[in-house]
């Protein structure tokens, strides 16, 4: 994997993205969400070669937006062609990519404030029918258990933030385990005499 695959998975994602925007009914607020927001960091991060801002997206991809798809798949969410490819390539393309060149350090951190952000940003700007990023109200399946926005709000961030500092940890730890594995040495040159 090189720096063409990098470039080539940037501007794939971009592209989907492209197309996702256009084609969905929330058109450009659909990128307030946190799993499009990172999917769009990631091809950012890697078109522009800001491999932070990539790592952020990344993780947050592997850690929140991957099992949350799964998750809405099982609840709430209806499966749209961009949508499904907005959750399953940004995690693949992230995953391939770090496991070449691992992660930056205080990566969680970065995402979890990122997140935190982008949260808050969708309470202000967007659409209160849309309830993105559940800034609006709290998530249906999870409306019993929290009676009002503010408690769900502190639980969420704070299981987003212990996720991704989580997952953090074991990417860092598979990733090295994955370099430490032994090499096989080079063969020698020919034998010409």
């Amino acid at each position: 994997m090189s720096a063409r695959f990098e470039r080539v998975g940037g501007a794939a994602l971009a592209v989907l993205l492209i197309a996702h925007v256009t084609l969905r009914p929330e058109h450009g607020w659909v990128l307030l969400w946190g799993c499009d927001a990172s999917a769009a960091a990631i091809a950012i991060g890697l078109l522009l070669g800001a491999y932070r801002l990539f790592a952020a997206g990344a993780l947050f991809q592997l850690a929140i937006g991957a099992p949350a798809f799964l998750v809405g798949l099982a609840t709430t969410y209806v499966p749209n062609v961009t949508g499904v490819g907005v959750h399953t390539l940004p995690p693949v393309i992230g995953g391939l990519v770090i496991a070449r060149r691992g992660l930056p350090a205080r990566t969680g951190l970065a995402a979890a404030v990122g997140y935190a952000g982008l949260v808050c940003v969708s309470y202000v700007v967007g659409p209160v029918s849309q309830n993105i990023n559940f800034s609006r109200a709290v998530f249906a399946p999870m409306a019993r258990a929290f009676h009002d926005l503010r408690s769900f709000w502190i639980f969420h961030l704070t299981a987003a933030t212990i996720v991704l500092l989580l997952v953090q940890a074991l990417l860092r730890r598979l990733v090295r385990g994955i370099s430490s594995v032994p090499r096989p040495a080079p063969l020698p040159p020919p034998d010409t005499a």
